[in-house]
């Protein structure tokens, strides 16, 4: 999965997943994040797109946008 934007969130980061170490699941929606993957860090948690990230923290979100 590619990142097709910046990501909105404050203090959030896209990585490319490099080492069978780093594969976790997006905490929101369970999708696997495997090597090769781009994941995005943010609010102390790993997720798959920008959109988990939105569903999952709507009112940080929301104080970002202001």
């Amino acid at each position: 999965m590619k990142p097709t934007s910046l990501p909105r969130v404050a203090n959030a980061d896209w990585y490319r997943v490099t080492d069978w170490q780093q594969e976790t699941a997006c905490q929101w929606c369970g999708t696997p994040l495997l090597v090769g993957d781009a994941a995005l860090e943010a609010f102390a948690g790993i997720y798959c797109s920008e959109s988990c990230v939105n569903d999952s923290h709507p009112l940080e979100m929301t104080e970002a946008k202001d």
